[in-house]
């Protein structure tokens, strides 16, 4: 399997354009990032041992606008899919879809872990 880790799944670009490069800013950004996916990955593990499809779906439209602002494309599929589901049974299918992207989420994370600063 191809080592996705090398590959950045985010530009910052963006939000370096929004922030006109910022980079306390952007250091914050990162970080509240990071912190709100850390949260969204544990709250979806429990949502889907508790076949809560309702809050999956919050957890991750919450987190929408930053992987905008971060040019997060590889779960824009993976998201589609999980939107046009409309079904509240969790099917073997759509829990694969789900862990995908809290896979592909906890990925973004350890990557942008590399990009905040040590000091805090």
């Amino acid at each position: 399997e191809l080592n996705k880790s090398k590959v950045k799944l985010y530009d910052l670009s963006k939000l370096k354009k929004m922030s006109e490069n910022d980079s306390e800013f952007i250091q914050r950004m990162l970080k509240l990032f990071i912190k709100i996916s850390i949260e969204s990955v544990l709250n979806i593990g429990t949502a889907l041992k508790e076949g809560n499809l309702i809050t999956i779906r919050k957890e991750i439209h919450k987190l929408k606008p930053s992987f905008n602002n971060m040019s997060i494309s590889i779960l824009d599929n993976d998201i589609q899919i999980l939107e046009q589901y409309n079904s509240e049974k969790i099917t073997g299918e759509i829990k694969k879809v789900i862990l995908n992207i809290c896979d592909n989420l906890v990925l973004i994370v350890e990557q942008l872990k590399s990009e905040t600063t040590k000091t805090s």
